[in-house]
């Protein structure tokens, strides 16, 4: 696992496909934009953690 900190306006590029730049920062969630080719499937779900009673949102990226 790689885990990356990133502030809000900055991104990272994986591959030559994905762009993800984080646009804003709230206390409850971060808003994420993300960039790809049209080739690459982004698919969106979101997982509840029960245990801390918050929601993570998830990406899953199909190549």
């Amino acid at each position: 696992m790689l885990v990356l900190a990133r502030r809000q306006g900055e991104s990272l590029k994986i591959g030559n496909g994905i762009e993800i730049t984080v646009k804003q920062i709230n206390p409850s969630h971060i808003d994420l934009r993300i960039n790809n080719s049209k080739d690459i499937i982004i698919d969106k779900w979101k997982n509840k953690i029960t245990q801390s009673h918050q929601e993570a949102t998830l990406v899953s990226v199909k190549v």
